[in-house]
């Protein structure tokens, strides 16, 4: 197929990458929020839901590395960014139930959990072997139980 048969199709890039990250998306579904939502325990469904995320992301992270890369450059690439902000929103929101509420921590808690799940944290942490996935999720798992303890007095 050539270039300008594609252009004929969509009026717009914004179209034309919508449609493709939708085909990338059907063939490489995100995790299942359903199966989170089932674990009560938060500290169990946080190291769950990362260690598959975190799965996720291994597998996914060259052309998520080269969308949000190229977002920042190419405005016709945004729009493809909202269908990820309303996942890490609703995961973030699933794992968000069930902690302790401690005054003003739930602010800390949300913050901590936005970090866990973001993708530019699993890479700070893993790419280049810098730790294993297995530790990720320990390490941010940590991190967001600290987030949910009781403010020290």
């Amino acid at each position: 197929m050539q270039r300008h048969t594609v252009y004929r199709h969509f009026a717009t890039e914004s179209e034309l990458f919508l449609a493709c990250s939708a085909h990338y998306f059907e063939a490489n579904p995100w995790p299942d929020l359903e199966t989170w939502r089932g674990i009560d325990d938060p500290n169990h469904r946080l190291a769950h839901a990362l260690d598959e995320l975190y799965g996720y992301y291994e597998r996914t992270a060259t052309m998520f590395g080269n969308v949000l890369r190229d977002a920042e450059l190419v405005d016709a690439l945004r729009p493809t960014l909202v269908p990820i902000e309303n996942y890490q929103a609703e995961a973030a929101e699933i794992l968000a139930t069930g902690w302790p509420a401690h005054g003003s921590k739930p602010r800390v808690l949300t913050a901590a959990l936005r970090h866990a799940i973001d993708f530019a944290t699993w890479r700070s942490l893993t790419v280049d072997d810098r730790i294993t996935r297995c530790e990720a999720v320990a390490l941010i798992t940590a991190l967001v139980v600290a987030a949910a303890a009781p403010p020290r007095r």
